[in-house]
């Protein structure tokens, strides 16, 4: 299964800025927010990723990402027209993701708990679609989703579609006509996962991820450990990315996991 993450971007006005720029590179608490989508492929066992960015912010993310071989992983990108949708993202990943399975991630999503990874392993060769909600109220079309897993057949969908502006529920649409979408619910004592596209959603986001981690003391979406973990990487790489940190918080942190401290 390949992994695809569409970060999309903020508009100028929602921060003042002059030039759109792309909100999943955003420091949520002690890391860039895209680390969190890169956490949660990996802990589901996807090694191969495209990340999809507008024209404008594509250099950034491969700037602070780079290839992902220092992860264990292979990082490619695809560009974005301004104004398109997460629909475009996987017109963009079609030769990419081939005849395999495709895990859909928005990058302005950050997941505050990471445990249902193991229970979405045997979606690498399911058919049709599955969709990740946050409780069984929301197993319906048209909820907010912050996972999908979708088969091959989803490009030949999308060919279909009048227009791609009004997002992932349409190609859903087609395979619920089909009798082959499927929910995927969250344990119900999950904090879910929270929409980070403003300010004041970056700023609780923040708040959340430091509670959680102080409470824990584990980090929520850490790709150097997840990528440890998987046996992507090993001690010594471990160690390296530690040295390497530009927080000595964090650095320590990848240590304390070396030495099965936490």
């Amino acid at each position: 299964m390949r992994g695809l993450i569409h970060t999309g971007g903020w508009s100028a006005d929602a921060f003042s800025s002059d030039q759109p720029f792309g909100g999943s590179l955003l420091r949520i608490f002690d890391k860039p927010l895209i680390y969190n989508s890169i956490s949660i492929l990996v802990e589901i066992g996807i090694r191969d990723i495209l990340i999809a960015a507008h024209a404008g912010t594509a250099g950034r993310f491969q700037e602070v990402l780079g290839n992902g071989h220092d992860w264990g992983l292979q990082f490619s990108y695809g560009l974005l027209n301004e104004d398109v949708g997460i629909v475009e993202s996987l017109v963009l990943a079609e030769e990419f993701v081939g005849s395999m399975n495709c895990c859909l991630i928005s990058g302005d999503k950050v997941f505050m708990n990471t445990g249902f990874a193991d229970r979405m392993k045997d979606l690498h060769t399911r058919r049709g679609a599955t969709v990740l909600v946050k409780s069984s109220r929301d197993a319906q079309l048209g909820s907010e989703t912050g996972l999908c897993v979708l088969d091959s057949t989803v490009f030949g969908k999308i060919r279909t579609l009048e227009t791609r502006d009004t997002g992932i529920h349409d190609v859903l649409k087609s395979y619920e006509n089909e009798r082959r979408l499927r929910y995927q619910v969250l344990e119900e004592d999950s904090d879910g996962w929270l929409h980070v596209d403003s300010p004041q959603s970056l700023a609780q986001a923040n708040d959340m991820i430091e509670s959680i981690q102080s409470a824990k003391r584990k980090k929520v979406g850490c790709p150097e450990e997840a990528c440890w973990r998987q046996g992507l990487i090993d001690d010594d790489q471990l160690k390296a990315l530690a040295r390497l940190s530009n927080s000595r918080e964090y650095g320590s942190y990848l240590l304390d996991v070396l030495e099965r401290k936490i």
